[in-house]
């Protein structure tokens, strides 16, 4: 280096002080030190493109303790923003702040520039204490490519005055575009924000905002019918669709400065009561009327891109009615020139204690990844992560690898269309709402703890364990429900439409604590529309957990290849259930004037909980069918029913008690008040240890008929004393049809004309039995005063007096002499105490069939 050492003495002979080195050595004979140092510096910057924000220089203050300032929080605001126009104009795209507090005015937001870093390298900006409702104390409006990173944001809240009304939610720790036209605003672009933590805000901490930038001069009221050629732009004639009557022009500022519109709704999403489709045809004409090209298939809120040389467009519906313009909400569809956020990236942040929400956002392709965002509570809707304004316009988020907890809302989406929400982690959160107007939500892999969704949009929810949670599917939106993990939690399906809703492969599990939580919900909720249940497990550790039920007129519901374990109250809805097992589930409700259908189930291990099916006196069926199931019981019945009133079908089933210890029936009936249309007991198998009573035919069931047919009965018993009882193709213990081979011509029961018997010891020279010649009851017993056992008659004893059947229906004791039995129908006879009734013709039998000596 040829330098030199400066001189030490000024120009008057007096020696100088104080002098650094780099004052005083020189590189060359004309630059110091001192201005190589500041030169290699500039170079270095811009090689590096990272500035240290020079505090002197701009006067900074950063160690600011006192948050009342206004002196210092205005210097602040316009030193840093002065810097970082400087900063840019030198081509740097990095400042660091210096380690520090910065105290900054609510009126002067730090706004970064286009392609730059603001990297606060563990410094904090704090906005001033004030009553301001609006502050943002970071403002990106129309920049892109910026990124803000490493260092604390942190708002007023607790020192805020909010003396001049509202809810001073406006007011926000990062703000990137808008929710209304503003001055400078844009389209924002690839903007992250990383590594920061942004607190105590009066509104949002962080907020992302769109505006649909409606433009006016449209009439979007007119159609006609029609669609147009999308290859010349012809009119043609087409009864499915509908095309707009006048013309779009593209000859707005917004439109020729961004070069696309968008078809929007009204300010709230909506696009008219008459309309009724979502998609269109765009068509592009020249100011001569020339074609000059089309877009097929486009969605309302999605960009069209104006070609070059088209000066108007005509829309094409994809619907065939013509709007009413009588009807003053029939048509509120709009143009817009959306001015919205794309690609921002909001990652690594943690963000808590603002009072509206951590997170709100408005745009397209957000994506915000691995943040801690909790305690947001204060002003509704207090959510972790809001996504709102701007409705449909919002599309294309990736919420992914997020912490969520202790808010008053977990997230919210309203009119959002494609997003992937997905390995997060929720913890005390309230309820997170999918509202019905979204499109394409994806729920997947979530940790969710205390908290709740609501899945009233078109969403699918897989993969999630949920923990003490509460989730529901409503409205008439399509939802898929699988694979999830529902620990002591509920699942409500309240569709207002059939078979919008399908569960498949979602594991319910309640433990020992499950009784334990207050206001615990059943593990299903169903409604009455029909859903699809398929493939699940409802399992509890005791037969104290899990529980289904819902509204009373739930019908043709389709429950497919469940398995319930120490289930309890289980209500089902009414339809097809098939495939299912039943493993130590307590009593079965049903519910009433409905039709249920087991097919394929297997029941098991009951026994400690009573009896299986069980309806109440006045639960009314219209059909009860249960067919090639199988019972493998011990000591209870399989079925206990009263009034069903409609139909009764068990058919195809196996019955198998192979320990049991005691005598009852399979199949019982409260035979004081059983009644049906018909029970059909047909092909079943019932196979015992005990000689249990396969199904109790009491003569008191009121019926049209009984049929107990093709049945197969080891070590079981099969009395036959109901009236009605028509059988056939039985095998008893090894006797094909032991009913029908009788010693005696029978004395009770109803028979009908031609009804045979074969006598069980028939005999050459006799007869092989009786036929009935006379159809009616068959008694064998007179009137006597002594009544039927010690002077007294019981409720149904039966005699017999002028070929006429008469059954007691008041207990008693009868005179001394006969009463006059007239013989006429229906009549009632009192007998002393007692009270007979006629019933019926007295069934005649004769011989028949005659056996050869030979």
């Amino acid at each position: 280096m040829k330098g030199r050492i400066n001189k030490l003495k000024g120009s008057n002979g007096d020696y100088i002080y104080p002098i650094t080195v780099s004052d005083a050595v020189y590189v060359d004979p004309t630059t110091s030190l001192k201005d190589k140092f500041l030169e290699l510096s500039k170079v270095m910057g811009k090689v590096l493109g990272s500035y240290v924000l020079d505090l002197s220089r701009w006067e900074l203050n950063n160690t600011s303790v006192d948050y009342n300032d206004k002196k210092i929080a205005k210097a602040n605001s316009i030193g840093i923003n002065a810097a970082i126009q400087w900063a840019s104009g030198q081509g740097y795209s990095e400042i660091i702040f210096p380690l520090g507090t910065y105290l900054l005015d609510e009126y002067s937001a730090i706004i970064p520039s286009s392609y730059m870093t603001l990297n606060l390298g563990g410094a904090k900006l704090r906005i001033r204490n004030n009553g301001y409702s609006n502050y943002h104390i970071i403002d990106i409006k129309n920049q892109v490519n910026v990124r803000i990173m490493n260092g604390s944001i942190e708002g007023d809240r607790e020192y805020h005055d909010y003396s001049s009304g509202g809810t001073h939610e406006g007011s926000m720790g990062v703000n990137i575009g808008s929710n209304s036209v503003v001055d400078n605003l844009g389209n924002p672009e690839y903007i992250i924000l990383d590594n920061l933590e942004v607190y105590n805000c009066t509104g949002d901490s962080i907020g992302v905002g769109m505006t649909p930038n409606f433009q006016s001069g449209y009439n979007m009221s007119a159609w006609e019918q029609g669609s147009i050629n999308l290859t010349n732009g012809t009119l043609l004639t087409d009864t499915t669709k509908i095309r707009i009557a006048n013309k779009i022009m593209l000859n707005k500022p917004d439109m020729i400065k961004y070069g696309y519109f968008s078809i929007c709704g009204n300010g709230w999403g909506d696009f008219g009561s008459q309309i009724n489709t979502t998609v269109c045809d765009v068509i592009f004409y020249n100011s001569s009327d020339a074609y000059v090209s089309s877009l097929k298939t486009v969605n309302f809120f999605e960009d069209v891109p104006i070609p070059s040389g088209a000066a108007y467009a005509k829309v094409v519906l994809y619907q065939s009615n013509i709007p009413v313009t009588s009807v003053s909400d029939s048509v509120v569809l709009s143009i817009g020139v959306p001015l919205y956020p794309r690609n921002v990236f909001i990652e690594k942040c943690n963000l808590h204690h603002s009072r509206r929400c951590g997170i709100s956002a408005g745009g397209k392709y957000i994506y915000i990844s691995n943040n801690k965002i909790h305690d947001i509570y204060g002003t509704p809707p207090q959510a972790a992560i809001d996504i709102e304004d701007g409705y449909g316009l919002n599309q294309f988020y990736i919420i992914e690898g997020n912490h969520l907890y202790d808010c008053k809302l977990g997230i919210s989406l309203v009119y959002t269309q494609h997003v992937i929400f997905s390995k997060n982690v929720m913890d005390r959160l309230g309820p997170s709402q999918i509202w019905n107007e979204c499109i394409d939500i994806i729920i997947d892999s979530n940790h969710v703890l205390r908290s709740g969704f609501t899945l009233d949009g078109e969403v699918i929810f897989t993969n999630n364990v949920l923990h003490l949670c509460e989730i529901s599917s409503r409205n008439s939106t399509e939802c898929v429900i699988g694979n999830n993990y529902f620990h002591n939690s509920s699942l409500n399906l309240t569709k207002t439409l059939p078979h919008k809703v399908s569960v498949n492969n979602c594991h319910f599990y309640h433990d020992a604590d499950s009784s334990l939580i207050s206001n615990q919900q059943p593990t299903i909720f169903y409604g009455k529309e029909p859903q699809t249940i398929s493939n699940c497990v409802f399992e509890g550790k005791t037969s104290a957990a899990n529980t289904f039920s819902g509204q009373d007129d739930a019908y043709e519901w389709q429950l497919i290849n469940n398995t319930f374990i120490n289930t309890k109250s289980l209500t089902l809805p009414a339809g097809s259930i098939r495939g299912c097992v039943f493993d130590n589930s307590m009593t079965f409700g049903l519910l009433k004037n409905s039709v249920y259908d087991f097919v394929d189930c297997l029941f098991k291990n009951w026994d400690s909980n009573n009896n299986l099916f069980f309806l109440a006196a006045t639960d009314n069926m219209e059909l009860i069918r249960i067919r090639n199931c199988k019972f493998i019981g011990k000591n209870k019945p399989a079925i206990y029913l009263r009034n069903i009133q409609g139909r009764l079908e068990i058919i195809n089933n196996l019955f198998e008690y192979k320990v049991a210890t005691t005598s009852f029936n399979i199949i019982d009936f409260l035979t004081s008040t059983f009644t049906c249309q018909y029970l059909i007991v047909d092909g079943n198998e019932f196979v015992s240890n005990q000689p249990l009573t396969a199904v109790n035919l009491n003569r008191q069931i009121t019926t049209n008929k009984i049929f107990f047919r093709n049945n197969i009965l080891d070590t079981v018993i099969q009395p036959i004393t109901s009236d009605i009882v028509f059988t056939s193709n039985n095998y008893i213990n090894g006797v094909l049809e032991p009913f029908k081979s009788i010693v005696t011509v029978p004395t009770t029961g109803k028979y009908l004309l031609g009804h045979t018997f074969n006598k069980a010891v028939p005999i050459a020279g006799g007869n092989v039995g009786w036929v009935c010649t006379t159809a009616g009851y068959a008694c064998g017993s007179l009137w006597s005063s002594s009544g039927s056992s010690s002077g007294y008659y019981n409720k149904g004893d039966r005699i017999t007096s002028n070929s006429r059947v008469y059954e007691v229906i008041t207990p008693g004791n009868p005179g001394a002499t006969k009463p006059n039995f007239t013989g006429s129908p229906g009549e009632q006879v009192q007998d002393n105490t007692v009270t007979w009734k006629e019933i019926g013709a007295l069934a005649i039998f004769k011989e028949y069939g005659l056996i050869s000596n030979n």
